[in-house]
């Protein structure tokens, strides 16, 4: 099955015994249904002007609005940076995604800090995982393949599914933490982040060993700092929502 620009396709291998069923296409991302799962490929490039690349996000949320609360997979290309999902930064896409992600009422799936994507000039986590909450606990192992030739930059990524939700607990977050910035004490903040120094262990090895470390301590830092912010209510179709009105919710956003 593939969108409507030819960049994106949902393959399923000869003999698999379950047909995939074409259910949406749309520019940078396809959706098909396999069994009681739902799979949304998505290729979002970089050459997409902000606006563009934030009305393509909409449409992909509106997608999994209209499909809930069917098991759904959002995976794909989405040349987006964040600290969230083991990027060194946070870019302008990288935002616009977490905020899609929040509002879709999605987890993230991606383990680590393994990069997705390997090229001369450095590497990257552009290649997301996304699933509802009750389509991730059925996530086993999800990793980069490494070590397999894919004859391009970006590398394979793989995962397993089990049976029922309760055989396997969410791993990771299941949403991407906020905190309430605006209530922050930053005197708790201090006193939190002297406790992480005095704890630090002195045999952490490796350097990825060392990031998850640091991850782990902003995080308790944050939470002892500050109250986790509020979730905004997912968006639901109405009457009365025109393109117009949804342009000019992007333009407020981007000037603020």
């Amino acid at each position: 099955m593939g969108d409507l620009d030819d960049v994106v396709a949902v393959v399923a291998r000869a003999g698999s015994g379950t047909p995939l069923t074409s259910l949406e296409r749309g520019k940078g991302y396809a959706v098909a249904e396999s069994g009681c799962y739902v799979i949304i490929g998505v290729y979002l490039t970089r050459s997409r002007p902000l606006a563009e690349y934030e009305l393509a996000l909409d449409s992909i949320r509106a997608a999994v609005g209209r499909l809930a609360p069917k098991t759904i997979f959002i995976l794909g290309d989405f040349n987006a940076k964040h600290q969230s999902w083991g990027n060194a930064i946070t870019d302008v896409r990288g935002r616009a995604v977490e905020d899609w992600a929040l509002q879709s009422n999605l987890s993230i799936l991606n383990q680590g800090s393994v990069q997705t994507c390997v090229r001369a000039r450095g590497g990257s986590i552009i290649d997301l995982s996304f699933a509802t909450h009750a389509a991730a606990r059925r996530v086993v192992g999800w990793r980069v393949l490494e070590e397999v030739e894919t004859l391009s930059d970006h590398l394979y990524i793989r995962f397993e599914l089990s049976p029922s939700p309760s055989a396997n607990p969410v791993q990771g977050p299941s949403r991407l933490p906020r905190w309430a910035l605006t209530k922050l004490d930053a005197e708790q903040a201090e006193e939190r982040a002297i406790i992480e120094c005095w704890t630090y262990p002195a045999d952490l090895g490796n350097l990825e060993a060392q990031a998850e470390h640091m991850r782990k301590s902003l995080k308790r830092i944050c939470d002892a700092a500050m109250p986790r912010a509020k979730r905004p209510p997912p968006h639901t179709s109405v009457h009365w929502w025109t393109e117009e009105l949804a342009e000019l919710r992007r333009a407020v956003r981007r000037i603020s």
